[in-house]
């Protein structure tokens, strides 16, 4: 199992992250813009004696999700973009983008690797390719053993594996080399699956990486612009909550909403590989998508 590359990080200094307009919700005229690094966020409706009420869903279902974030993402259609979404409920709102952009569908594996007894708290992530991501600061403050951490990776391991297997079964991965990947998750809470599924595509061989989110939280939103040349999220929320909060429905997927997705006529083929290209000819690849 090879650790996520560092090659990466020549990425950094030209992310970005997209939050400066949000497209508004049904029957809301409301939005909130950045000025001067800083997002502006609108205050919590309150009720009659003042006190803080939750928000409203921002999103009917992942459909809806989708759709709006198709909108944000026309810049990106092309013959060299290929969608990626992260199984399951990513792979719902990553359908609809790619059937409204028409560009070609195909999924990210991830499997993350849990803290025992801890269900609730992730310390890594599994993708495909044998890319590992480890957080050493959540290892540390669990206290997790070595023979703790060596019993949850080879679990994910194997989990990650039989996951491949029922979700690609005979399907092969879509070529990336030379192309842009547009990872979609269904919203982001903490941003480990997202950082792995980023890095996964570029294992692939992407020459760039857009991430594509609903929601997320605003530091956390931040923090991916390291992991992706850029970043386009919807909605952003000053603190940790989960994802399903931002949905009205929030209904699960099964294996077969999966292959549904994935061989529905609405999306294109995925594309075949094709030759590699040279050192010198991805970055003049990289130097075009820039």
């Amino acid at each position: 199992m090879r650790d996520a590359p560092n090659s990466r990080r020549k990425h950094y200094r030209r992310v970005q992250l997209d939050t400066s307009t949000r497209v508004p919700k049904r029957g809301s005229g409301s939005s909130h813009a950045t000025h001067g690094g800083r997002m502006d966020r609108p205050a919590l409706p309150r009720d009659h004696s003042g006190r803080r009420t939750p928000q409203r869903p921002l999103f009917l279902d992942r459909r809806d999700a989708g759709g709006r974030l198709a909108h944000r993402l026309l810049a990106f259609r092309g013959p060299d973009v290929v969608t990626l979404g992260i199984p399951r409920g990513g792979l719902a709102v990553a359908h609809e983008v790619a059937a409204s952009l028409r560009l070609p569908l195909d999924l990210v594996v991830v499997n993350k690797l849990r803290v025992p007894h801890r269900p609730d708290l992730a310390f890594g992530a599994l993708a495909e390719n044998d890319i590992r991501l480890i957080d050493e600061v959540v290892v540390r403050s669990a206290m997790l053993t070595a023979t703790e951490l060596t019993d949850a990776k080879r679990h994910g391991r194997d989990r990650l594996h039989r996951l491949c297997q029922r979700f690609r079964k005979h399907d092969t991965q879509a070529e990336l080399h030379g192309r842009t990947a547009l990872v979609v998750d269904d919203g982001v809470r903490t941003g480990i699956t997202a950082r792995i599924a980023c890095q996964a595509a570029y294992q692939r061989g992407a020459v760039r990486v857009v991430l594509a989110v609903p929601v997320a939280p605003h530091r956390i939103a931040r923090t991916l612009t390291y992991y992706a040349d850029k970043v386009v999220c919807l909605e952003t929320h000053a603190q940790l909550r989960p994802v399903d909060q931002s949905y009205q429905r929030f209904d699960p997927l099964t294996d077969a909403d999966v292959h549904e997705l994935l061989h529905d006529d609405t999306v294109s083929a995925i594309p075949v590989s094709r030759s590699r290209p040279t050192a010198h000819g991805a970055a003049a690849e990289r130097q075009v998508a820039e």
